[in-house]
C-alpha cells in the first residue's frame, strides 16, 4: 500500500511540476544574439554572441538556443558543412536572476552579407518533463568584404599603369590638405612638427599632407557570361571582385581617389551599384 501511496505522490509531482513549469518557464526570460565585428574580410576571425537571462527565482537547467545561420560562416566547434545553411543547438543551465553568456567563434569563408533575423529558445523542467519553444527576434548580421590578393598577383595587371602611382608617392605635399600625424623624419622641416601631438606621445611627431598631385582611378567590373558550367562563372566572378577590391586597397593607400562602375546589382535592394570616387581607408568598405 505504501509503494502504491509513493507512486501516486511521484507521479502528482511529476505531473505538478511540469505544469507549473509550462507556465511560468518563459517568464523573465530574455535571449539575444550578436556579432561581431559587423564586417570583416575572407578569412577574418568573427564571433557570435549568445546571451540568457532568466529574471525570476525558478531556474532552468535544460535550455538550447537553436538556429541556422549560412554555413559561408564556419564555426570551430562544428565540423565544415556542405549545405546551405548550418544548424546551430547550443545548450545552457540557468540558475534564478542569472545571467549567462557565450562566445562562438566563427571564420567568413565567403564574401556576402548574412543576417540572423531569428531564432528559438527551447526549456524543460528539471525532471524533464516536456518541452516548451520560444521565438525571438535578432538584427545580427556581418558583412564579408572579397578576399584581397597578394601583390604578386597585381605585377601584371599594374604593369602599364603603376607609372601613375608612382609619380604620386614623389609630388610635392600640400600644405591645406591634412592626411594625419607621423613619427618624424630626419628630412622634415620645423613647419611640418606637431609640437602637442609630440608632447602627448612623448617624442617628435610632423604633420602628413596630401600631395599635390593626385591619381584617379576608374575600376569598370563586368560580369557578362562567358560559358554554360555556372562553377567556373562563380569563381570567375569571384576572383573578379577580389581583384578589383585589391587594386582599389592598392591605389587607396597610394593616395588615388578610386570609383567602380559594374553592371552587377545590389543583393538586398535590386538596384544597380556605381561606388562614386573618394580616397580614405573607409572608401574601401
Amino acid at each position: 500500500m505504501e509503494i502504491i501511496v509513493i507512486m501516486i505522490a511521484g507521479f502528482t509531482l511529476f505531473v505538478a511540476e511540469g505544469l507549473l513549469y509550462k507556465h511560468i518557464w518563459h517568464r523573465g526570460l530574455e535571449a539575444e544574439l550578436t556579432v561581431a565585428p559587423d564586417h570583416a574580410f575572407c578569412g577574418d576571425k568573427g564571433r557570435l554572441n549568445v546571451k540568457i537571462e532568466n529574471r525570476k527565482i525558478i531556474p532552468l537547467p535544460w535550455l538550447w538556443v537553436k538556429f541556422n545561420i549560412s554555413s559561408n560562416l564556419r564555426f570551430d566547434e562544428l565540423p565544415p558543412s556542405r549545405d546551405t545553411y548550418t544548424y546551430y543547438n547550443a545548450l545552457f543551465c540557468i540558475m534564478g536572476w542569472q545571467r549567462v553568456e557565450r562566445e562562438l567563434h566563427f571564420t567568413a569563408m565567403q564574401r556576402g552579407y548574412y543576417t540572423l533575423k531569428d531564432f528559438h529558445v527551447i526549456g524543460t523542467s528539471i525532471l524533464f518533463n516536456g518541452k516548451r519553444s520560444k521565438g525571438f527576434t535578432s538584427d545580427a548580421s556581418i558583412t564579408v568584404y572579397p578576399e584581397l590578393l597578394g601583390e604578386q598577383n597585381l605585377d601584371a595587371l599594374l604593369l602599364s599603369i603603376d607609372g601613375v602611382a608612382s609619380a604620386t608617392s614623389f609630388a610635392l605635399s600640400d600644405p591645406f590638405e591634412f592626411a594625419g600625424i607621423r613619427e618624424y623624419m630626419p628630412h622634415d622641416s620645423l613647419r611640418e612638427i606637431n609640437f602637442k601631438a609630440s608632447a602627448h606621445m612623448n617624442k617628435l611627431m610632423s604633420n602628413k599632407y596630401y600631395p599635390t598631385v593626385k591619381g584617379r582611378l576608374s575600376i569598370v567590373l563586368c560580369f557578362d557570361k562567358l560559358s554554360s558550367n555556372d562553377s567556373f562563372e562563380t569563381a570567375r566572378n569571384e576572383y573578379a571582385i577580389s581583384l578589383a577590391a585589391t587594386v582599389a586597397d592598392r591605389f587607396i593607400r597610394l593616395g588615388c581617389s578610386v570609383e567602380i562602375k559594374t553592371n552587377a546589382v545590389d543583393a538586398v535592394t535590386r538596384s544597380g551599384i556605381i561606388i562614386d570616387e573618394a580616397t580614405g581607408d573607409s572608401h574601401l568598405r
